[in-house]
């Protein structure tokens, strides 16, 4: 569930709503949350998981997302690009309590062609997550 937004520039295309929700396994945070889980949380959620497409690069099969899963928790963030809705990307990277549980993530989403995801865009993500996981400690 996102439960705050900050809105910059043109959001007349696409909007993502305070309290909306969507399938975890569709969205950046979700899976940056869940990559981060320990092992029997994370398998419990793929596993309870119904992979419904919503667009023809939803992943819908259960072996591919453990996979994804595996190279977001390696990475320490996620790229998500048009899974939920065509021609908008999000990036999510995980929030720690002061136990290092994962306890959300910090997300940002984007029209593709018109702001692509950028090496700097992962690095400010990161720098953010991090402050708000130190900030929790």
């Amino acid at each position: 569930m996102n439960l705050e937004c900050v809105e910059y520039g043109n959001t007349s295309m696409f909007r993502v709503k305070k309290g909306y929700e969507s399938p975890w396994y569709l969205t950046s945070a979700g899976r940056a949350i869940v990559s981060m889980m320990d092992y029997g949380n994370k398998e419990k959620m793929i596993d309870n998981a119904h992979l419904e497409p919503v667009t023809k690069k939803s992943i819908v099969d259960k072996v591919v997302l453990k996979s994804e899963l595996t190279k977001v928790q390696t990475q320490g963030y996620c790229i998500l690009d048009e899974e939920l809705q065509e021609n908008v990307q999000g990036i999510a990277c995980p929030i720690y309590d002061y136990c290092n549980k994962v306890i959300g993530a910090v997300a940002f989403t984007t029209i593709k062609t018109s702001q692509p995801i950028t090496s700097d865009n992962i690095q400010l993500l990161l720098n953010c997550s991090k402050a708000i996981t130190d900030s929790l400690q």
